[in-house]
């Protein structure tokens, strides 16, 4: 379609990252997904808009700058773009391309969700590049308990539970990863509870993503959840 007008509109959309044989890591911070904070996998951002016209062989060429204070998250960038030909016909088309926000992903394997008290568990940690090729390089280990303390306040008519978070640091430690194999540690939940492992470069300049996993211990009727008066319910098994 020579001399036919392009109407380019560009959203942004949060992934959740995988990379081809690391199935089993976490390479997302998963804390950003928790309760109430959550956000939608499916949510769009406007990002950015342009008119074209094509040339004489029917070719335009866009160009998106996209910079860390633009997007602050790995997301898909949704491209639609809209022909007008001189006859008015419009022939529209929708592709994806991937955002990178890092340098250098972190990606955490548990042995699952749950865990048992008092059995030790080996977690591994890798680093790999935005194409998936393995890394090396520093990174900061941190293992958290987490509990919590709810009480329902009530307002007249209505109430809410206010919860008060009380995080213990039980592990930290420097990880100097390499690209042939995941570095393993192991590690013994004492009691039963929230727990996240935290990975996360060692200075800024490494450009690295932080990633964080959730496991939950049991067997000893410790732990504590965070109340809700939420009408839904989450489950897991």
């Amino acid at each position: 379609v020579r001399g036919g007008q392009v109407a380019v509109t560009v959203h942004s959309r949060s992934r959740w990252l995988r990379f081809a044989g690391y199935d089993e890591f976490e390479f997302t911070d998963g804390r950003r997904y928790e309760g109430y904070r959550a956000e939608s996998m499916q949510a769009q951002n406007m990002f950015t808009e342009d008119h074209l016209t094509l040339d004489d062989k029917g070719n335009a060429a866009l160009s998106i700058a996209v910079g860390p204070n633009d997007i602050a998250y790995d997301a898909d960038l949704l491209v639609n773009a809209s022909v007008t030909a001189p006859s008015n016909e419009v022939i529209a088309k929708t592709f994806t391309l991937p955002y990178f926000h890092a340098r250098t992903y972190f990606g955490i394997k548990t042995p699952g969700y749950f865990a048992e008290v008092q059995k030790p568990q080996t977690i591994q940690i890798v680093a790999v590049t935005p194409d998936g090729k393995p890394a090396s390089g520093p990174a900061k280990l941190t293992i958290t308990r987490r509990d919590w303390n709810c009480v329902w306040e009530d307002w007249g008519y209505r109430g809410n539970y206010q919860c008060k978070e009380n995080t213990q640091t039980l592990l930290t430690k420097t990880l100097q990863l390499t690209s042939d194999k995941p570095a393993e540690i192991p590690f013994t939940p004492d009691t039963g509870g929230d727990y996240w492992i935290v990975v996360e470069g060692d200075n800024a300049k490494q450009g690295a993503a932080t990633a964080a996993a959730e496991f939950y211990s049991w067997g000893d009727g410790g732990g504590s959840w965070r109340s809700s008066d939420s009408m839904t319910i989450e489950m897991v098994a």
